[in-house]
């Protein structure tokens, strides 16, 4: 996802009226203006980042050699299918419209407020963090190796951003989020099971798509599937309200430093 696309879908729901539950998550205004904060200022940097990569010059995109590849991610080099490509855009809309399964569970709209804080953490974060890396490694796509792929297009600076997958860390973040919302509202064992096995499987087959239309390497994908599931399991965590089980962040200042004080208890 781009950064400067980040679109919230859910803002129409406080038009709406539901029946009053309590809510399994709690916001902390200090921990949620870190996590906030955090977010806009890595979504911003990625941004400008993104917004300033070089495009490879003429002899470099000529000379593009794929001896500095692994042979675990070489085979990606042989792949470029434009069904895989499409299936894979198709993927990661579905898991942006994952989140609003929290309607089965008949939220208030203070829970909805909630979610909403949450889920927009999430977004931002793993955005933010995906294009940071993406312009700092500057990888190159296992398209741009291939002989048959215009010169035009191996020197567009989109052709140097391999690393890691977007597509696939959005999909795996929002669904590990949706997965944590419903393992914390449903008392169904079964659906709480379906709903992990779910969402390994969709960005699993995101990840695999990406791969085979050629825009990835494995390795790519793969770490994009564990940082965007960490992200979307973790912010979730954070605000579960839970007996003899948090997790916090808050930022901390002292006279030798400044930074980030997490704590978790079992």
């Amino acid at each position: 996802m781009h950064p400067e696309r980040i679109t919230i879908l859910f803002f129409f729901i406080f038009s709406l009226s539901f029946s009053q539950k309590e809510s399994p998550f709690k916001l902390n205004k200090t921990q949620d203006i870190t996590l906030t904060t955090i977010g806009v200022i890595s979504t911003g940097s990625a941004y400008l980042i993104k917004k300033n990569i070089a495009s490879l010059s003429y002899s470099q995109a000529l000379n593009l050699q794929s001896t500095s590849i692994s042979a675990f991610d070489k085979p990606a080099i042989d792949y470029r299918s434009e069904t895989a490509l499409h299936l894979s855009d198709a993927g990661q809309y579905i898991s942006l419209a994952l989140p609003l399964s929290i309607f089965a569970f008949q939220p208030s709209k203070k829970e909805l407020l909630t979610q909403l804080v949450i889920l927009q953490e999430v977004a931002l974060i793993t955005t933010g963090l995906t294009h940071i890396t993406k312009g700092l490694t500057l990888r190159s796509r296992p398209y741009a190796y291939r002989d048959d792929t215009p010169l035009a297009i191996k020197q567009s600076p989109d052709s140097r951003t391999s690393f890691f997958s977007g597509h696939t860390a959005i999909t795996a973040a929002m669904s590990f989020y949706t997965a944590s919302i419903i393992s914390a509202y449903s008392d169904n064992s079964t659906f709480k099971t379906s709903s992990w096995i779910g969402a390994v499987i969709l960005p699993s087959a995101v990840g695999y798509l990406r791969v085979r239309a050629g825009e990835h390497f494995y390795t790519d994908v793969i770490v994009a599937g564990i940082v965007g599931g960490g992200i979307g399991w973790l912010i979730p965590k954070l605000h579960l309200i839970k007996n003899n089980s948090q997790i916090s962040i808050l930022p901390i200042t002292t006279d030798k430093y400044n930074g980030l004080y997490l704590t978790c208890r079992f």
